[in-house]
């Protein structure tokens, strides 16, 4: 596996990372809200914890995902520099 290949591998990664905590999210907001329907706020309001902390690891996620891309980009753009400086 070359260079290439693992960086895209990890893209991918990191993506359905993403993805899998957007989607925990969702589901324990909607799991809190039905605790929060049938017992009430004061016997539930702690349910509404989980959605809370696994949007943190979605923004977590999401913003390692950025930094990764922007330092990639980086990184290409400093070696097509340095190709072009070696052939000129």
């Amino acid at each position: 596996m070359n260079d290439k290949q693992r960086i895209t591998t990890f893209q991918k990664i990191n993506k359905g990372l993403e993805y899998f905590w957007l989607a925990v999210t969702v589901a324990a907001a909607c799991m809190a809200g039905w605790f929060v329907a049938l017992e009430g706020y004061d016997e539930a309001k702690w349910y509404l914890l989980f959605p809370l902390l696994a949007l943190a690891m979605y923004l977590m996620r999401r913003g390692l995902r950025k930094k990764f891309e922007a330092a990639l980009k980086r990184a290409m753009e400093e070696q097509a520099q340095q190709k072009k400086g070696k052939h000129v």
